[in-house]
Protein backbone atom coordinates (compact mmCIF):
# COMPACT_ATOMS: atom_id res chain seq x y z
CA UNK A 1 0.00 0.00 0.00
CA UNK A 2 1.29 3.13 -0.92
CA UNK A 3 0.96 4.83 2.37
CA UNK A 4 2.22 2.04 4.06
CA UNK A 5 5.42 2.72 2.01
CA UNK A 6 5.46 6.02 2.74
CA UNK A 7 4.90 6.10 6.31
CA UNK A 8 9.00 5.54 7.12
CA UNK A 9 9.77 8.42 5.48
CA UNK A 10 7.43 10.65 6.62
CA UNK A 11 7.31 9.54 10.13
CA UNK A 12 10.30 11.44 11.60
CA UNK A 13 9.15 13.53 14.43
CA UNK A 14 6.23 13.00 16.87
CA UNK A 15 4.41 15.08 15.07
CA UNK A 16 4.59 13.22 12.08
CA UNK A 17 3.59 9.90 13.31
CA UNK A 18 0.78 11.85 15.26
CA UNK A 19 -0.53 13.22 12.09
CA UNK A 20 0.10 9.50 10.20
CA UNK A 21 -2.10 7.75 12.64
CA UNK A 22 -4.68 10.26 12.42
CA UNK A 23 -4.95 9.68 8.87
CA UNK A 24 -4.65 5.90 8.84
CA UNK A 25 -7.50 6.40 11.32
CA UNK A 26 -9.53 8.58 9.19
CA UNK A 27 -9.16 5.69 6.10
CA UNK A 28 -9.78 3.38 8.32
CA UNK A 29 -13.59 4.86 9.05
CA UNK A 30 -14.74 5.92 5.71
CA UNK A 31 -13.91 2.09 4.57
CA UNK A 32 -15.77 0.39 7.31
CA UNK A 33 -18.31 2.60 6.18
CA UNK A 34 -18.17 1.27 2.63
CA UNK A 35 -18.50 -2.36 4.75
CA UNK A 36 -21.04 -1.05 6.18
CA UNK A 37 -23.20 -0.76 2.95
CA UNK A 38 -22.22 -3.44 1.38
CA UNK A 39 -19.80 -1.50 -0.91
CA UNK A 40 -16.66 -3.70 0.06
CA UNK A 41 -15.64 -6.98 1.76
CA UNK A 42 -13.46 -6.27 3.78
CA UNK A 43 -11.01 -3.53 4.57
CA UNK A 44 -7.51 -2.70 2.60
CA UNK A 45 -6.20 -0.74 4.86
CA UNK A 46 -6.69 -2.76 8.11
CA UNK A 47 -3.11 -4.35 7.98
CA UNK A 48 -1.62 -0.88 8.15
CA UNK A 49 -0.43 -0.84 11.81
CA UNK A 50 -0.53 2.27 13.99
CA UNK A 51 2.90 4.53 14.29
CA UNK A 52 4.80 4.30 17.06
CA UNK A 53 4.56 8.10 18.82
CA UNK A 54 8.37 9.32 19.98
CA UNK A 55 8.11 9.35 23.85
CA UNK A 56 7.24 13.01 24.92
CA UNK A 57 10.58 15.55 25.89
CA UNK A 58 11.20 16.26 29.29
CA UNK A 59 14.20 18.22 28.54
CA UNK A 60 14.58 22.07 30.93
CA UNK A 61 17.28 24.02 30.40
CA UNK A 62 19.37 24.41 33.53
CA UNK A 63 20.26 28.07 34.56
CA UNK A 64 23.54 28.07 32.72
CA UNK A 65 22.01 26.94 29.61
CA UNK A 66 19.59 29.22 29.42
CA UNK A 67 22.11 32.03 30.26
CA UNK A 68 24.50 31.07 27.38
CA UNK A 69 21.80 30.69 25.20
CA UNK A 70 20.45 34.16 25.58
CA UNK A 71 23.98 35.47 25.38
CA UNK A 72 24.17 33.97 21.79
CA UNK A 73 20.76 35.48 21.20
CA UNK A 74 22.38 38.70 21.87
CA UNK A 75 25.27 38.37 19.07
CA UNK A 76 22.74 38.20 16.00
CA UNK A 77 21.02 40.82 14.43
CA UNK A 78 16.93 41.47 14.68
CA UNK A 79 14.41 39.76 14.11
CA UNK A 80 16.69 36.94 15.30
CA UNK A 81 17.58 37.73 18.54
CA UNK A 82 14.10 39.15 19.53
CA UNK A 83 12.92 36.02 18.35
CA UNK A 84 14.59 33.66 20.82
CA UNK A 85 13.76 36.21 23.68
CA UNK A 86 10.38 36.21 23.15
CA UNK A 87 9.99 32.49 22.81
CA UNK A 88 12.01 32.13 26.82
CA UNK A 89 10.18 35.05 27.75
CA UNK A 90 6.51 34.11 26.76
CA UNK A 91 6.52 30.16 26.41
CA UNK A 92 4.11 30.28 23.82
CA UNK A 93 4.43 27.46 21.38
CA UNK A 94 6.89 28.41 18.31
CA UNK A 95 5.03 29.01 15.67
CA UNK A 96 2.29 30.75 17.56
CA UNK A 97 5.17 33.28 18.23
CA UNK A 98 7.47 33.17 14.88
CA UNK A 99 4.35 33.91 12.99
CA UNK A 100 3.17 37.18 15.28
CA UNK A 101 1.25 39.46 13.43
CA UNK A 102 1.52 43.49 14.36
CA UNK A 103 -2.17 43.32 14.59
CA UNK A 104 -2.33 40.81 17.24
CA UNK A 105 0.25 43.37 19.75
CA UNK A 106 -1.19 45.88 21.83
CA UNK A 107 1.55 47.73 22.88
CA UNK A 108 -1.09 50.07 24.96
CA UNK A 109 -2.49 47.44 27.06
CA UNK A 110 0.55 45.21 27.12
CA UNK A 111 -1.28 42.64 25.99
CA UNK A 112 -0.85 40.51 22.81
CA UNK A 113 -3.85 38.26 21.41
CA UNK A 114 -3.40 34.93 19.82
CA UNK A 115 -6.68 34.74 17.29
CA UNK A 116 -8.09 31.52 17.74
CA UNK A 117 -7.48 30.89 14.05
CA UNK A 118 -4.01 29.89 14.57
CA UNK A 119 -4.42 29.11 17.89
CA UNK A 120 -3.95 24.87 18.57
CA UNK A 121 -6.93 24.95 20.31
CA UNK A 122 -8.92 27.33 18.15
CA UNK A 123 -9.79 29.57 20.67
CA UNK A 124 -8.47 33.39 21.58
CA UNK A 125 -5.96 33.62 23.56
CA UNK A 126 -5.06 36.46 25.33
CA UNK A 127 -1.02 36.96 26.51
CA UNK A 128 -0.04 40.00 28.73
CA UNK A 129 3.07 41.37 28.09
CA UNK A 130 5.45 41.49 30.59
CA UNK A 131 7.44 44.93 30.57
CA UNK A 132 10.63 42.86 29.64
CA UNK A 133 8.66 41.86 26.55
CA UNK A 134 7.05 44.71 26.07
CA UNK A 135 9.66 46.64 25.57
CA UNK A 136 11.20 44.34 23.40
CA UNK A 137 8.79 44.39 20.63
CA UNK A 138 8.37 48.28 20.93
CA UNK A 139 11.92 48.37 19.73
CA UNK A 140 11.36 46.40 16.89
CA UNK A 141 11.63 47.62 13.85
CA UNK A 142 8.48 47.56 11.65
CA UNK A 143 9.25 46.17 8.49
CA UNK A 144 5.92 44.83 7.65
CA UNK A 145 2.65 43.14 8.70
CA UNK A 146 4.42 40.50 10.57
CA UNK A 147 6.47 41.25 13.88
CA UNK A 148 9.64 38.73 13.73
CA UNK A 149 10.10 38.94 9.22
CA UNK A 150 13.48 39.41 7.57
CA UNK A 151 11.33 40.73 4.14
CA UNK A 152 8.46 42.38 5.46
CA UNK A 153 6.25 40.15 3.82
CA UNK A 154 7.00 36.54 5.41
CA UNK A 155 7.18 35.51 8.97
CA UNK A 156 10.36 34.77 10.41
CA UNK A 157 11.71 31.17 8.61
CA UNK A 158 15.54 30.67 9.02
CA UNK A 159 15.07 28.14 12.13
CA UNK A 160 17.46 25.37 11.39
CA UNK A 161 20.23 28.14 10.82
CA UNK A 162 19.05 29.99 13.86
CA UNK A 163 19.24 26.66 15.75
CA UNK A 164 22.72 25.67 14.19
CA UNK A 165 24.04 29.07 15.36
CA UNK A 166 22.87 29.28 18.80
CA UNK A 167 23.97 25.73 19.44
CA UNK A 168 27.65 26.64 18.07
CA UNK A 169 28.22 30.30 20.02
CA UNK A 170 26.38 28.95 23.06
CA UNK A 171 27.67 25.69 23.80
CA UNK A 172 24.80 23.61 24.49
CA UNK A 173 24.01 20.76 23.42
CA UNK A 174 20.73 18.29 23.02
CA UNK A 175 17.72 20.82 22.75
CA UNK A 176 14.94 21.78 20.89
CA UNK A 177 13.25 25.81 20.54
CA UNK A 178 10.34 23.54 22.27
CA UNK A 179 12.33 23.13 25.00
CA UNK A 180 11.79 26.75 26.13
CA UNK A 181 8.25 26.34 27.05
CA UNK A 182 8.68 23.68 29.55
CA UNK A 183 11.63 26.04 30.58
CA UNK A 184 9.50 28.69 31.26
CA UNK A 185 6.82 26.12 32.72
CA UNK A 186 9.05 24.80 35.22
CA UNK A 187 10.43 27.95 36.40
CA UNK A 188 7.44 29.91 36.85
CA UNK A 189 5.97 26.27 39.11
CA UNK A 190 9.22 27.35 41.05
CA UNK A 191 8.23 30.65 41.86
CA UNK A 192 5.34 29.41 43.51
CA UNK A 193 3.06 30.30 40.46
CA UNK A 194 -0.34 27.99 40.75
CA UNK A 195 -0.56 25.06 37.98
CA UNK A 196 -3.96 26.56 37.04
CA UNK A 197 -2.29 29.93 36.47
CA UNK A 198 0.99 27.99 34.49
CA UNK A 199 -1.61 26.17 32.43
CA UNK A 200 -3.75 29.31 31.38
CA UNK A 201 -0.38 30.80 30.30
CA UNK A 202 0.45 28.38 28.04
CA UNK A 203 -2.84 27.72 26.89
CA UNK A 204 -3.51 24.51 27.89
CA UNK A 205 -7.08 22.96 26.89
CA UNK A 206 -9.37 22.56 30.31
CA UNK A 207 -11.77 20.13 30.34
CA UNK A 208 -15.12 20.20 29.02
CA UNK A 209 -17.09 21.60 31.56
CA UNK A 210 -13.99 23.56 32.74
CA UNK A 211 -14.17 25.38 29.52
CA UNK A 212 -17.94 25.87 28.87
CA UNK A 213 -19.12 27.05 32.42
CA UNK A 214 -15.59 28.72 33.42
CA UNK A 215 -15.16 31.71 31.02
CA UNK A 216 -12.99 34.02 33.44
CA UNK A 217 -9.74 35.31 31.49
CA UNK A 218 -6.91 35.07 34.27
CA UNK A 219 -5.62 37.81 32.92
CA UNK A 220 -4.27 38.99 36.10
CA UNK A 221 -3.08 35.87 37.00
CA UNK A 222 -1.25 35.12 33.77
CA UNK A 223 0.08 38.44 34.03
CA UNK A 224 1.27 37.90 37.39
CA UNK A 225 3.18 34.81 35.90
CA UNK A 226 4.92 36.04 33.08
CA UNK A 227 6.13 39.43 35.11
CA UNK A 228 7.36 36.95 37.55
CA UNK A 229 9.19 34.22 35.02
CA UNK A 230 10.47 37.96 32.65
CA UNK A 231 12.20 38.85 36.31
CA UNK A 232 13.55 35.53 36.95
CA UNK A 233 15.22 35.36 33.08
CA UNK A 234 16.85 38.77 33.70
CA UNK A 235 18.37 37.79 37.44
CA UNK A 236 19.53 34.40 34.82
CA UNK A 237 21.08 36.51 32.17
CA UNK A 238 22.32 38.97 34.47
CA UNK A 239 20.41 42.19 33.59
CA UNK A 240 18.38 42.30 36.68
CA UNK A 241 18.35 45.55 39.18
CA UNK A 242 17.57 43.76 41.96
CA UNK A 243 19.13 40.16 42.69
CA UNK A 244 16.05 39.65 45.29
CA UNK A 245 14.29 37.93 42.64
CA UNK A 246 12.09 35.46 44.61
CA UNK A 247 8.48 35.69 44.22
CA UNK A 248 6.02 33.52 45.92
CA UNK A 249 2.43 34.03 44.13
CA UNK A 250 0.44 31.72 46.49
CA UNK A 251 -0.95 34.61 48.47
CA UNK A 252 -1.85 36.46 45.56
CA UNK A 253 -3.46 34.08 42.68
Amino acid sequence: MPISSNCSTICRTRRGCAQINRVRSQILAALNWGIDREYLDTNPAAAIKKRKIEASRDRVLTDDELRAIWRAADGLPDPSRSLVKAWILTGQRRDEVRCMGWSEVDLTRAVRTLPAARNKGKREHEIPLAPAIAALLDGLRRRGLPVFTVDGAKPYAGQKRLKAILDRESGVAGWTFHDFRRTASTGMAALHVPQDAIDRVLNHAKGTLAGTYNRHQYSDEKRRALEAWAERVAFIVGEARDAANEVDLRATA
